[in-house]
């Protein structure tokens, strides 16, 4: 008989802090692990943790929210004081929002980011921004051109949305988000957020919903905070249930 086995690793085997949020693993088999203090990089024997710093090289914040890969290799590490871009050849940090000149979605706290079809979606309380696929590993060049031209990424939703946060892209080419104490189904056309379908939960408090997962039967899950689980039911006046 088979048994399952556990290796626990916390912060006596080198780990930055146990609080962990987010858990990515990269195109060469590392463990990217976001901490509230601190992220790390596990190789199945040694822990490599980075902290937060004060220059244009360093990660921008300790509280990691969420961690992903780009096509070309880069780390993206948003936090709650903004992005971080980490270059696995060169080991250097590119913390974005120390690169921007002015206030953008670098310099505030993430909401949500994921990599999708190529992009980077970014949001943040003050909007949605849609960051092109870059074709190399950062430098200082790429760093700046983002942040230099940040202000041509945003997308501008058809409806006043607040504090977005973006889950995945359906096999219909929908972006499923939060917005306004709603579940929305809809498109981004022509960097315009277009709203397919607006689905509330409860109308009478607001509900954190935490996850959004479309299982094999295009069937359409969402998870929450405190309120239980809530399966989609497509029919006139869509509700969860």
């Amino acid at each position: 008989e088979n048994k399952i086995s556990f290796k626990k690793i916390d912060n006596k085997e080198g780990l930055s802090q146990n609080g962990v949020m987010a858990i990515f693993q990269d195109k060469n088999g590392f463990m990217w692990l976001g901490t509230h203090y601190g992220l790390n990089c596990y190789d199945g024997f040694n822990i490599k943790s980075y902290y937060r710093g004060n220059t244009q090289n360093d990660l921008c914040g300790d509280d990691i929210q969420s961690i992903l890969q780009d096509s070309v290799g880069n780390i993206w590490i948003s936090t709650i004081e903004g992005v971080s871009v980490f270059n696995p050849v060169t080991e250097q940090f590119f913390n974005l929002n120390k690169y921007s000149t002015k206030e953008s979605i670098f310099r505030h706290t993430i909401l949500s980011m994921k990599y999708i079809d190529g992009e980077i979606l970014i949001s943040s309380k003050e909007g949605l921004w849609k960051i092109n696929a870059v074709t190399n590993l950062f430098t200082d060049e790429i760093a700046k051109s983002i942040c230099n031209n940040i202000s041509k990424f945003k997308i501008q939703p058809i409806l006043n949305l607040k504090s977005i946060r973006v889950f995945f892209k359906d096999r219909n080419d929908n972006y499923w988000i939060t917005a306004n104490n709603h579940i929305i189904a809809s498109k981004i056309i022509n960097n315009k957020l277009l709203v397919i379908d607006e689905i509330g939960i409860d109308k009478s408090k607001e509900v954190e919903v935490t996850v959004i997962y479309q299982d094999k039967f295009s069937n359409i899950w969402a998870g929450t905070a405190d309120r239980g689980l809530f399966k989609f039911i497509e029919k006139k006046g869509s509700t969860f249930q």
